[in-house]
């Protein structure tokens, strides 16, 4: 189960880092900024992709279903943003402004699902 969180926490920052930096640095930012905010950016992806690994983990998942997790975490976390900063005259301004989050965030979450599920069953 511990295996599964690790997986999934280290496929979803890695990537996830490496998207941002990548993104980052094509937008005009300073290489060492972008690679500042991409470890912050990763560890948070990496949270979630140690709770997508454990979720894969504890109800046995597939790997469609892992994708799923996947994608539902990037949900989760789209939400809990708008929920936590957003005020009710604003919520779409912060809707809008969560789209970092998803394309930071969803492709690793869903692989992190996907590739979990498929060591997972492959150890078995």
């Amino acid at each position: 189960m511990l295996l599964c969180a690790g997986i999934g926490a280290l496929i979803c920052g890695a990537l996830s880092a490496a998207v941002f930096v990548i993104g980052a640095v094509t937008d005009g930012t300073r290489f060492s900024e972008a690679v500042a905010f991409g470890l912050v950016a990763g560890s948070v992806a990496a949270f979630c992709g140690a709770l997508i690994g454990l979720g894969v983990a504890l109800a046995d998942l597939d790997p469609l279903t892992g994708g799923l997790a996947g994608l539902l975490a990037t949900l989760g976390a789209v939400a809990f943003y708008v929920m936590g900063f957003g005020r009710a005259s604003q919520i779409g301004y912060y809707v809008s402004e969560s789209a970092i989050i998803v394309a930071v965030l969803a492709v690793p979450a869903v692989l992190a699902g996907v590739f979990t599920a498929l060591i997972k069953n492959r150890l078995r």
